[in-house]
């Protein structure tokens, strides 16, 4: 099952066990009525989920077959423009126009809560996202991507600076099924790949830079921010 939304506030189900011939679970679906920013599914089980600009995230139960129920629904004081559900779905996380991140408590999926308060990230997050382990999130702002430690959501914290590289808004992130890379599409046009992998991205930076980084390759590949600090020698 897929769920479409839209600036117009209309969410519709589709039934896509045969995607070249997708087929319509009734029509609109009546509790939505906002404009919606974000959906996610939970893996595990029937459960989807939309948010609405204007703070509020529903939860419709699914069955095969049938176009998806209001199951519940929780209000928040944050404007959403991005919704992501962890592979467990134990976790789902709300990026928002207040330049903050929530984390949500999926226990009791149809009266999910709060976890802690919203994360200050520096820009409007248009975009969030889970690694395949759900320890690890992706938030995207204006040109900037930012990384979370999630291990211990009542605890979680931000892993370093943001990444920069697009130029505008970062809109979609997906990270690869093993989690070591991550995917950002832009407003900019451009898809670019990340390595989330220290190991792996210290390994890249002393092949492109013949195993010498200088104070001024450190500059250009990885940041003025951060002391220097060569990993493959000066």
């Amino acid at each position: 099952m897929n769920l479409q939304g839209g600036w117009a506030g209309d969410l519709r189900a589709w039934d896509v066990s045969d995607p070249a011939h997708p087929a319509a679970l009734g029509g609109q679906l009546s509790e939505q009525h906002l404009p919606v920013r974000g959906m996610a599914a939970t893996s595990q089980g029937p459960y989807l989920y939309s948010a609405e600009l204007f703070g509020t995230i529903r939860v419709w139960r699914t069955s095969d077959g049938a176009a998806p129920m209001a199951s519940g629904r929780v209000v928040s004081n944050q404007p959403i423009l991005s919704l992501a559900v962890d592979p467990s779905s134990r976790l789902a996380v709300t990026g928002g126009a207040d330049n903050t991140i929530q984390l949500w408590d999926l226990s009791r999926p149809r009266s999910s809560t709060a976890i802690g308060k919203p994360l200050p990230v520096g820009g409007v997050v248009y975009s969030v996202g889970f690694a395949s382990d759900g320890k690890l999130l992706a938030s995207g702002a204006l040109g900037q991507i930012r990384l979370w430690d999630t291990s211990a959501p009542a605890f979680t914290s931000a892993y370093g600076l943001p990444v920069t590289g697009h130029n505008g808004l970062v809109q979609v992130l997906l990270f690869s099924p093993r989690g070591n890379l991550l995917i950002s599409g832009g407003e900019d046009g451009t898809v670019r790949l990340w390595q989330t992998d220290p190991g792996r991205t210290f390994a890249i930076l002393c092949a492109s830079t013949g195993r010498a980084m200088t104070p001024n390759l450190w500059k250009d590949y990885v940041s003025l921010a951060l002391a220097y600090d060569p990993p493959c020698g000066e």
